[in-house]
């Protein structure tokens, strides 16, 4: 299990929030929150729904991959020593690629198979620092950040960046001028990336040009900081009207297509992810360090 110091930094972030219910903006809010009655975890993350009646998420301090009947409510894990993945997506062939951060790489799980192989090991020779987020394009390729949470224990690229892997099977190196690169999403429409900075709290929008290949960014949106510090942004999620929702150290913040912000959905914990659960886009998981909510649009 992943226990190091070298966490410190992001265990700090994820779990500054005080567990009171902080209000959103009155009457804004659409969603009603429940706590799933689940065993408590480390450090959920990476929720991902197979279209149907599964939810995979991962829990990196206790090296778990896990899947959740959304039916049923039976937990099952799914893997043992996944080397603190984090964020997953699913492909159109049902496997998940995977953020393993402890070994620097870009993995491919396969829930029909039980099998795990390496699908990206590095870029230029050397692994990656801590591969945190990725999101899947149509065209067979991935977009993924890597940040160094610890500069001195996590640091095997000379840059926290964003990079994307494509037919080729190669890394490419879109950005390096970031700090902490956290969340990452590809809008529905594939016109626009979405990156958050959790180290900068900076909200970023990259116009893509073709797969694999963005414009500079654009200063997307301000992230709401209303009874915290920093936002401290972590993962994304996006709906069929373009609004974005965004994990924050107050809750979900959500904007529209255009970066206004909408409103907040305050949790009991500080969420880390979050995944639309139902294709009418009424309900969604969130993952918290130790527990996971339903989110019902009423």
């Amino acid at each position: 299990m992943l226990r190091s110091a070298s966490l410190l930094l992001l265990t700090s972030l994820l779990l500054g929030c005080a567990p009171e219910l902080r209000k959103g903006p009155s009457g804004a809010n659409p969603f009603r929150v429940e706590q799933l009655n689940l065993p408590a975890f480390e450090l959920a993350e990476g929720p991902t729904w197979d279209g149907e009646d599964l939810l995979f998420f991962t829990d990196i301090f206790a090296s778990k991959l896990y899947k959740y009947n959304l039916r049923t409510g039976e937990l099952a894990t799914e893997q043992e020593a996944t080397h603190a993945a984090n964020g997953m997506a699913m492909d159109d062939t049902g496997k998940l690629w995977i953020c393993t951060q402890e070994l620097g790489r870009i993995t491919l799980y396969d829930p029909k198979t039980a099998t795990l192989r390496p699908l990206l090991r590095g870029f230029q020779g050397k692994r990656f620092n801590h591969p945190n987020d990725i999101t899947l394009d149509d065209h067979g390729g991935a977009y993924f950040t890597d940040p160094a949470w610890d500069p001195v224990k996590h640091r095997h690229q000379p840059v926290n960046g964003i990079y994307y892997v494509g037919h080729d099977g190669e890394a490419h190196l879109l950005d390096a001028n970031l700090d902490k690169p956290n969340g990452i999403l590809l809008s529905k429409n594939g016109k626009f990336l979405y990156v958050v900075d959790m180290g900068t709290n900076a909200f970023l929008r990259y116009p893509v040009v073709q797969p694999g290949v963005v414009a500079e960014p654009e200063a997307f949106a301000t992230l709401n900081t209303e009874g915290v510090s920093a936002a401290a942004p972590d993962g994304l999620e996006e709906d069929a009207d373009g609004n974005i929702y965004v994990a924050t150290e107050n809750g979900i913040q959500v904007f529209t297509p255009t970066g206004q912000f909408l409103y907040r959905v305050a949790l009991p914990q500080r969420p880390t992810n979050l995944e639309f659960i139902d294709r009418a886009q009424k309900e969604m998981i969130v993952t918290s360090a130790n527990y996971l909510f339903r989110l019902r649009r009423e």
